[in-house]
């Protein structure tokens, strides 16, 4: 079983306009006010949140919003071109971050890339799907084949989405109990999940 191994360290930089010390997380200088370069910290430590799958999107939002305001392009009008474009680097990160963390999909992804497990990557994954999940990846894709009128689609999706909150919940658990190698089989199994919510759904328009 696979430990959790990220840890919450900022490294001491230098702000470029004062020369203070800043956190490597610090998007503002706290001597001087300016915006700091993007750095290298993981998106839950950027945005100012526990470094945990159970996120709380609520908290999520909060964060995300209240980073933006202090981005809003209208308080750089009159800043230098340096600042502006710093601004616009804090912001795209700040968004980047945002749309990972508020997917339980891409943040579960998320979370197990910084433990250097690298799920549903094609071509670069460091995890294989398990012959279990081959297998019910082959038989649910039958299912939906042979289904051939409205009702039985309905139903698929039905029994669909209740297996992808079941799964999100398990990929929770997992991540509690620091079993990286059952929440990565899990998070692959959401993506298969969420790409066979999609068929189902094209499947019953074209009803």
């Amino acid at each position: 079983m696979r430990r959790l191994k990220y840890a919450n360290m900022q490294n001491q930089l230098k702000c470029y306009n004062c020369n203070e010390s800043v956190k490597e997380a610090d998007i503002f200088c706290a001597s001087c006010g300016f915006v700091q370069p993007p750095s290298s910290v993981d998106y839950f430590t950027k945005l100012g949140m526990a470094r945990d799958f159970e996120i709380g999107i609520k908290n999520l939002e909060a964060a995300y919003f209240a980073l933006q305001r202090k981005l809003h392009p209208d308080l750089f009008m009159r800043k230098s071109e340096k600042e502006k474009t710093i601004s616009m680097q804090q912001t795209m990160d700040i968004n980047a971050a945002y749309e990972t963390l508020k997917s339980p999909l891409k943040r579960a992804e998320y979370m197990l890339s910084l433990e250097g497990l690298v799920v549903n990557k094609d071509g670069r994954s460091s995890v294989k799907a398990s012959p279990a999940l081959l297998m019910e990846s082959m038989e649910t894709r039958e299912e939906l084949e042979d289904a051939d009128n409205a009702d039985e689609i309905r139903n698929l999706l039905i029994k669909n989405t209740e297996e992808r909150m079941g799964c999100v919940d398990d990929i929770k658990e997992n991540f509690e109990q620091n079993k990286l190698d059952q929440a990565a089989q899990n998070t692959i199994r959401l993506r298969y999940l969420e790409k066979l919510a999609e068929e189902i759904k094209r499947k019953l328009v074209s009803i």
